[in-house]
């Protein structure tokens, strides 16, 4: 044989006994059932030191001698067919201490079999004590998903892949028939589902979790308000799937919008008894304002009457001495008086203006009687207005009205606004009067209190087939659409603190709306504003109840 032939295999074994000595892994080497050759890695594994575990039985390592003929029984067959031997074993160390170990065995020469066998273990201890915890870890996530009160659902790459038993029964699907679903088919709609995707996949992206509040889709197409919670099974990576959880609140829900309508009810019943009490405080002022007109009517009445009377007896006396002075004028001319007797009285006629006397003493009389007809007709106007003598639903003349209501709130206007006609032919309309009139009085003082110094006040009536209407047009600084959209609402005023309730056009719009009429604004602001009322010329069905028998 060759010297470097024999440096060559020499250097060759030294390598393989480096790896053997170095190895990771346990290796072993038996013949006969007796260890003969052990690296340094068995000797840790197992506990034994340098040269301790050469020469012992192979049983020394196994718990038990039915371990060890187990492991026999296994691994002879295929040891002795040159074939390997793998499996996970439980071996003892020296201290007694069970160890798991991944086993490898096989013959060092499949012809001859008696030359050993070379035994290689890894510890697997702690991975098997890991993969315990995890699978009991997993029993109990299972046991949890199979006894939880919510539906539990889990989706990769918009499919279904998994639920519990309480999502298949609320939801109405068999647990099989779900699997592999798209998850679409739980929504009403395409719109529906893309909704929820555009709300969730901002906070599923940044590892949060989506909270919501939703109608879902049974397998039967009837619906759920859901509460629906979901979030990543592994938020650093998404492809993993999602995890949702589905709490039905159905119940919740339909307690919820029967609240909600109960108190949108509440609010209505509030809005209506508000409107109720402004308009029986307006009817109060206004009951007041009629006994105020009765009370004055009586008062002024009786000294009219009597004045009147006297300013008609007045009237005859006075001609009556004309007459006479006319006389003793056409005497005096016919007579030849002494000197200084005509002087003296041709001095006193000029002294007291005879006949400037005579021409405005008739119109003093006259400018006296106008006087007190006007005085009678603020007091007929008055009465008019307020209508002491009944409540009633009657067939009134809308133009006499708003004449009247004007006569008496002329004085707020007749220094700031011309007011101009256009009265239309109306046929007599069926209304509460005094609460026309209460509209009309508000609306003509609004339109005062538009106008700052002067400013024109129209006034127009007409109607068609079935309804009567007036508006009352001013010049003022008119109003902005924000201001438009609140003029109705009670306790809404634009005028400073103090000067104004804001209920003047809310209970205007109450009356309005009770008479089954409208009202119409159109306003601009620094150019005026423009109100039109309508009212039924035959007045509602709830009317005919409140006509006077």
């Amino acid at each position: 044989m060759p010297p470097c032939f024999d440096t060559d295999k020499e250097h060759e074994l030294l390598e393989y006994q480096a790896i053997f000595d170095n190895a990771a892994v346990a290796i072993m080497y038996t013949r006969n059932r007796v260890f003969y050759r052990c690296n340094r890695r068995s000797l840790e594994l197992l506990g034994y030191g340098p040269g301790e575990l050469e020469g012992l039985p192979g049983i020394t390592i196994y718990p038990s001698q039915e371990s060890y003929d187990e492991v026999g029984r296994q691994a002879s067959p295929l040891l002795s067919a040159g074939q390997a031997f793998e499996t996970d074993w439980q071996y003892k160390r020296r201290d007694g201490q069970l160890i798991w170990c991944h086993v490898y065995g096989r013959a060092v020469d499949p012809q001859h079999t008696d030359q050993g066998t070379v035994w290689i273990l890894e510890d697997v201890t702690q991975a098997r004590q890991t993969a315990l915890e995890h699978g009991q870890a997993l029993a109990e996530m299972q046991a949890i998903m199979d006894n939880a009160s919510v539906a539990i659902l889990f989706t990769q790459n918009r499919q279904v892949t998994r639920c519990n038993p309480k999502f298949a029964e609320l939801f109405g699907y068999a647990r099989d028939g779900i699997i592999g679903q798209p998850a679409r088919i739980l929504y009403h709609s395409d719109e529906d589902y893309a909704e929820i995707g555009r709300q969730a996949f901002p906070l599923l992206s940044q590892g949060k979790p989506f909270k919501g509040e939703l109608f879902m889709r049974r397998a039967d197409g009837s619906s759920l308000w859901a509460n629906l919670i979901g979030y990543l099974i592994d938020p650093r990576e998404p492809a993993k799937g999602t995890i949702w959880l589905a709490e039905d609140r159905s119940a919740f829900k339909q307690a919820e919008d029967a609240l909600q309508e109960n108190l949108l009810q509440l609010k209505e019943t509030n809005r209506r008894l508000e409107d109720a009490q402004n308009q029986l405080l307006q009817s109060e002022k206004l009951a007041s304002i009629g006994q105020l007109a009765a009370g004055v009517a009586h008062e002024i009445n009786n000294p009219i009457g009597f004045v009147s009377s006297n300013m008609r007896t007045l009237s005859t006396y006075t001609d009556d001495l004309l007459r006479l002075i006319d006389a003793y004028a056409a005497a005096v001319a016919r007579v030849h008086l002494p000197t200084d007797a005509a002087a003296a009285l041709q001095s006193t006629l000029q002294a007291v203006e005879i006949d400037y006397l005579r021409q405005d003493l008739k119109e003093l009389l006259h400018e006296s009687g106008d006087g007190l007809n006007r005085v009678r007709q603020i007091v007929q106007d008055l009465k008019d207005f307020s209508h002491v003598d009944t409540g009633q639903w009657m067939a009134v003349n809308l133009n006499a009205c708003i004449k009247s209501t004007l006569n008496v709130v002329w004085n707020e206007i007749k220094f700031k606004a011309k007011v101009e006609f256009a009265w239309g032919e109306l046929p007599e309309v069926l209304c509460n009067a005094a609460q026309i009139n209460q509209v009309v009085l508000n609306l003509l003082v609004n339109a005062g209190h538009a106008i700052d110094t002067q400013g024109l006040i129209t006034i127009r009536t007409g109607h068609d087939e079935t309804m009567a209407w007036f508006e009352i047009e001013d010049t003022g600084c008119g109003m902005s659409e924000q201001v438009q959209k609140r003029i109705f609402e009670p306790f809404f005023t634009t005028k400073p603190i103090g000067q104004g309730t804001g209920l003047g056009l809310s209970v205007s719009y109450g009356i309005i709306s009770k008479h089954g009429g409208r009202i119409e604004v159109f306003s601009t602001p620094g150019v005026g504003t423009r109100f039109r009322v309508w009212l039924p010329i035959q007045g509602t069905p709830d009317t005919l109840t409140e006509l006077p028998q």
